[in-house]
């Protein structure tokens, strides 16, 4: 079986009776009076995510001889089965989509079958949580916000130079705006792409508001983005001008407010893969759509240390803590700066002066 397929997830349909069964509940509505499903409360996204993850591991089960009939899902959750999964995973898959898929795996266990004892996956997840390591170069592929904005700013300013109404020209403009967008309002891009004009995007007159609905973000929270005024200008002029170059079918994705060139709706893959071409082009760092977000942390940090919790509300984190472990990049480089400067002091005064060097190490007041 080629490598590439042997982690295909089992589509819902063709799940045994129980599991598929188990999922619907988990997704039913409900009412005042009934209760709603515990992944009917979730974000689409993470519905997603945890249906997939289930899927990977019935789909291994299946492909193993190892999918026996259970009164209940709970009885899924068997250690070499695990295992065995976590290895054919490892074996393909970056060491963070791993971590991912088990911590979607717990989260769809947990609402199918609520009194399920998920502390093996747990525990699991604990693990790759403590070793896991990107295998991609996010720091060296960084760039700052202002840089960001002014690339974004070049883009559209050079659709307006040209004259030809086409697809081509809008489709610079809506790339810039989009990058300028991203820079100062670093939102997921999944919530990105699925912007809806009167939605999302509400126009008054010259004024323009973006609002994103609570099913669009983690957490549960709705959100008003506030746009500074060149963004809501330049947000103006694609709206009213550059979008209608495209062709807008009459379907009901036909609000979409990021559409190609067929009208279309762009999804978070292709806003990822125009923004990755665009900036590797003008700065050859391989820059992706989420890096935006990561880019926003390290800045913050960067320039204002002090104010480093600021990040939690930029980003729509529930805690601090994610935004410290996996955003903020430059705590590191500012502590290394801080060493040497301190170095670079004691060899310019002299040794007889490192003790004072010493004390202003300690309170953090090395030169850089």
């Amino acid at each position: 079986m080629p490598g590439v397929r042997s982690h295909r997830a089992l589509p819902p349909r063709n799940w045994p009776k129980v599991d598929r069964d188990a999922w619907s509940k988990a997704n039913e509505p409900g009412d005042e009076f009934s209760g709603l499903g515990i992944a009917a409360r979730w974000a689409p996204r993470s519905r997603e995510n945890a249906e997939l993850a289930y899927g990977r591991l019935l789909g291994f089960l299946q492909r193993a001889g190892r999918l026996c009939p259970v009164r209940r899902v709970s009885k899924r959750l068997v250690l070499k089965d695990l295992r065995d999964l976590g290895y054919e995973l490892r074996g393909q898959l970056a060491p963070y989509t791993v971590l991912g898929i088990f911590a979607s795996l717990s989260k769809a266990f947990r609402a199918m079958d609520p009194t399920a004892d998920r502390g093996l996956l747990n525990r699991i997840v604990a693990r790759l949580s403590k070793t896991v390591r990107s295998v991609r170069d996010i720091s060296g592929n960084l760039l700052p916000p202002w840089q960001l904005v002014a690339i974004g700013t070049d883009m559209m300013d050079e659709a307006e130079t040209q004259t030809r109404h086409c697809w081509k020209r809008a489709s610079l403009y809506r790339d810039g705006l989009l990058i300028m967008f991203m820079s100062l309002c670093p939102l997921r891009p999944g919530a990105v792409s699925e912007m809806q004009l009167g939605l999302n995007v509400i126009v008054d007159g010259n004024r323009v508001r973006v609002r994103l609905p609570q099913e669009e973000r983690k957490k549960g929270r709705i959100e008003d983005v506030p746009l500074p005024q060149d963004v809501a200008r330049r947000l103006l002029r694609y709206i009213r001008h550059y979008r209608s170059m495209f062709a807008v079918p009459a379907h009901e994705d036909s609000n979409a407010l990021w559409i190609s060139r067929t009208g279309h709706p762009l999804d978070r893959k292709y806003i990822s893969a125009r923004i990755k071409a665009h900036l590797g082009c003008r700065t050859g760092k391989r820059f992706t759509a989420h890096m935006f977000r990561h880019a926003c942390a390290t800045y913050i940090v960067d320039v204002a240390p002090e104010q480093a919790r600021m990040v939690v509300g930029v980003l729509g984190h529930a805690g601090f803590r994610t935004a410290q472990r996996h955003y903020i990049k430059g705590q590191q480089h500012a502590a290394v700066r801080k060493y040497q400067g301190a170095v670079a002091d004691v060899l310019k005064r002299g040794r007889r002066n490192s003790g004072c060097t010493r004390d202003r190490l300690r309170r953090g007041r090395c030169p850089e």
